[in-house]
């Protein structure tokens, strides 16, 4: 087999089953690792609620910086809309713990081609006092994104 060909549209959707299918065949033999890695990785997305693949955001333990060389499109969301039950302490620094996770691993991908990134700031005078140091930190890591 030289080629390993996909429709696009159907990577963007695979079932966590056929990623795991797709993995297993990679380990079976080099030569469809170089095929199959480029399939499972070169598409990531996440979200404060949503990652693919799963657990990205807990890099490096979820992921080596070898698959990171294969992602070239990312969809990044470091903002999670506050609602009636959002934010409670817990929120923010998970919030935060995410958000960090997504800096290393973007600091560890070196080939993006795109990125699509959605931002937002919390204004600490909308909260109680207690979370204002939270979200400062939030905020300020937030920005680094931007720079």
């Amino acid at each position: 087999m030289r080629h390993l060909r996909l429709n696009e549209e159907y990577t963007r959707h695979m079932t966590l089953d056929s990623a795991r299918d797709l993995a297993s065949v990679a380990r079976t033999c080099r030569r469809f690792y170089y095929l199959a890695m480029p399939t499972l990785w070169s598409r990531v997305e996440l979200w404060p609620d949503h990652e693919w693949p799963t657990l990205l955001s807990a890099y490096p333990h979820a992921a080596s910086k070898r698959v990171l060389s294969y992602v070239r499109h990312v969809t990044l969301s470091v903002y999670m809309e506050p609602h009636e039950n959002y934010p409670a302490s817990e929120d923010f620094y998970r919030l935060l713990d995410y958000i960090s996770g997504c800096l290393r691993m973007l600091k560890d991908t070196r080939a993006i081609d795109t990125m699509y990134f959605q931002m937002g700031l919390y204004d600490p005078n909308h909260y109680a006092s207690e979370y204002h140091d939270i979200i400062e930190t939030i905020n300020r890591t937030t920005v680094l994104f931007r720079s």
